[in-house]
């Protein structure tokens, strides 16, 4: 009995060992970011007090696209503090303050944020227009936290970047890791 109870705490303390900072950090954020799952907007114009708090602490306005805006918030609720304060997804994942956090597409983890390059119909141009945060990778399948979706809308439509709260997503591994992407690990300490 003794010897059974001994071999469990080994296996407990082993776990944490192998465990190190980043991974206690990355799940930490990937707790913090579930929390708001299923917020929705107030009116549909992406407003609500929850959003229109993640807009404030970037800088950002109510009504405005609010997808940045949540993972920045999630991040510095989770204590990433130097993750970059933005609103808005260029600056978020090409600005000179994420480089030390960029990665390829070919090293993403549970955690990790992804910049969707996608057409935006008023500007006529693609461009890196939604973020998302990754969760877990199933065969052919990445599910995601998003915020500034809808959880049933078709990848590329509005919807799919323009929703109405906080959701958990399923998308292919293929469109997530396109190379018009952008990517970046911010819960790896610099």
């Amino acid at each position: 009995m003794v010897r059974a109870l001994c071999l469990v705490c080994l296996c407990l303390v082993a776990r944490d060992l192998t465990a190190g900072p980043d991974e206690a950090r990355r799940d930490h954020l990937l707790e913090v970011s579930q929390r708001y799952v299923g917020i929705q907007e107030a009116t549909g114009r992406n407003d609500g007090p929850v959003i229109e708090r993640m807009q404030k602490f970037t800088g950002g306005e109510k009504g405005e696209p609010y997808c940045i805006d949540y993972l920045v918030t999630t991040g510095h609720e989770a204590g990433l503090i130097w993750m970059p304060i933005t609103g808005y997804t260029p600056t978020l994942f090409q600005g000179a303050a994420s480089a030390p956090f960029r990665i390829q597409a070919g090293e993403l983890q549970p955690g990790d944020d992804v910049g969707l390059s996608m057409y935006v119909k008023k500007e006529g141009k693609y461009r890196l227009a939604h973020g998302l945060r990754l969760k877990e990778k199933h065969g052919n399948w990445w599910l995601t936290v998003e915020a500034n979706t809808s959880p049933e809308a078709q990848p590329g439509t509005e919807a799919d970047r323009n929703g109405d709260g906080i959701w958990n997503r399923r998308r292919p591994a293929k469109l997530i890791e396109q190379r018009n992407n952008k990517f970046c690990r911010f819960w790896r300490k610099p």
